[in-house]
């Protein structure tokens, strides 16, 4: 109680939600991202980047800010996002296309031979690309490049010669060789924020890429019902090893600490309800004398027995 007036009451600030609405209208751009179909995220460029708002909408950014971001993820942004290999065009379109950003939004105009434009918003002079080659939310590679340290992962996502759609970065080999196969698809059946089920089919063994951070803390997978290990890839994002064939994998968030607080949670109120139906069934007289109507020339007498 004393956080909640002192801390939180700084911060919470409840408001109906008609005023919200009419705080947050969604302008030309937002509009238009929202009738756009499937899954993707939206890349804010320059100033943009650091804009919440997005969110309030529904739409998924690769910016935004948050004061408990994950590191891996920061490090990456520093270290990736603008080391790009061409040095007449400062973005590194690897980790911009494994990032499943589609749409660009810019305040200026970006190269024509790499983006199409697909709407202004004349008002805020916002314009909307989009990304051709972005990848999906889940898709398959048939290679893999080993890295041994953090530098060299950076090396291989900044150079010309990775090509994210072609190959995975990982940091151990793989148990199974993989190849490139020849017809594949995943898609997401399910998308929740502690679960993810994926209906896959890759034509040979493959690495089944998840554009998701890494966070072995929480997240487990499953192919076909089994436990299924998941491999740190590209630094940042996650993958499964998928044999040749049609198979579910599902990615579930259940840490061992909210497992073991959820049952610590539900055995204390068990207790208690059990102690609570104990003390009423030892104390009868008691209750039926607390309950029991008194004259009024006998409250103190009551009282004192009570």
């Amino acid at each position: 109680a004393l956080d909640l007036c002192i801390v939180d009451f700084k911060f919470i600030n409840p408001q109906p939600q008609s005023s919200l609405n009419q705080k947050f209208q969604p302008d030309a751009t937002v509009a238009f991202l929202k009738q756009q179909p499937g899954q993707f995220r939206i890349f804010p460029l320059g100033q943009l980047f650091g804009d919440n708002s997005y969110m309030y909408h529904g739409l998924q950014s690769i910016g935004g800010y948050y004061p408990a971001k994950l590191k891996i993820y920061q490090t990456m942004i520093d270290s990736c996002l603008y080391a790009g290999p061409d040095p007449n065009f400062p973005l590194n379109m690897n980790i911009v296309n494994m990032l499943n950003a589609k749409y660009l939004l810019a305040q200026g105009q970006l190269p024509a031979e790499r983006f199409e434009m697909v709407n202004v918003d004349q008002s805020k002079r916002m314009l909307t690309y989009r990304n051709p080659n972005a990848l999906p939310r889940a898709f398959f590679v048939g290679q893999t490049v080993i890295a041994h340290n953090e530098h060299e992962v950076f090396q291989i996502l900044n150079s010309a010669e990775f090509h994210a759609e072609r190959a995975a970065v990982l940091e151990k080999p793989l148990a199974q060789e993989i190849v490139p196969p020849e017809s594949s698809y995943a898609d997401i059946r399910e998308f929740k924020s502690g679960s993810i089920v994926i209906k896959a089919f890759t034509s040979s063994a493959a690495l089944l890429v998840l554009s998701e951070v890494y966070y072995p803390a929480g997240w487990s997978a499953y192919l076909d019902g089994k436990a299924t290990e998941i491999f740190k890839t590209n630094y940042v994002l996650r993958s499964v090893l998928v044999p040749a064939g049609e198979h579910e994998v599902i990615f579930k968030f259940e840490p061992a600490s909210y497992r073991l607080g959820w049952d610590i949670s539900n055995a204390a109120w068990g207790v208690t309800a059990i102690l609570i139906l104990i003390g009423c069934w030892r104390t009868p007289s008691l209750w039926a004398r607390m309950f029991r109507k008194q004259p009024s020339g006998n409250i103190g007498i009551a009282w004192k027995e009570k």
